[in-house]
């Protein structure tokens, strides 16, 4: 567990406020998956690039974190604990969210058509589970450098 424990204030771990206030300004992505072992080896990868991982393990946390925080990019599962990731989209793009448009990527072993159909429109991408994390980092180092172009 290197790097990344602090980072599950998110899930109650009692980290202080004043570590969240300390990263603001690096790029943040919310990571939305109940598979710890894999949320906490992306908070890892992205850490070591210099992102600011968080990490919700359901649905309620997501929202949570999405009314009060602002993000640059969501990693979302699609099956979740109480709630399916995909009733998540409708709410993050919703008009006068803080998200609204941030880039969302589904990571899912799911794979149904229906439902890709219903969210490649609002989605940026799609990664099918077991993936190579280089591939979802390269993403994510494009969106970064976009942002700093950008400002």
């Amino acid at each position: 567990m290197r790097g990344y424990s602090g980072l599950l204030y998110s899930e109650g771990m009692g980290r202080p406020r004043k570590k969240i206030q300390e990263a603001d300004s690096r790029f943040r992505v919310l990571i939305v998956e109940d598979d710890a072992l894999l949320a906490s080896s992306l908070a890892d990868l992205f850490l070591t690039n210099d992102m600011m991982p968080v990490i919700a393990s359901n649905i309620p946390r997501a929202i949570e974190r999405l009314i009060k925080e602002h993000f640059d990019g969501i990693v979302l599962d699609l099956r979740l604990p109480e709630g399916d990731g995909e009733e998540l989209i409708p709410f993050i793009r919703s008009e006068g969210a803080l998200n609204q448009k941030v880039p969302i990527f589904i990571a899912s072993g799911f794979f149904n058509p229906g439902v890709l159909k219903r969210v490649e429109s609002q989605v940026s991408g799609v990664f099918f589970k077991p993936f190579n994390p280089e591939a979802i980092l390269e993403k994510f180092r494009s969106l970064k450098a976009a942002t700093k172009l950008a400002a």
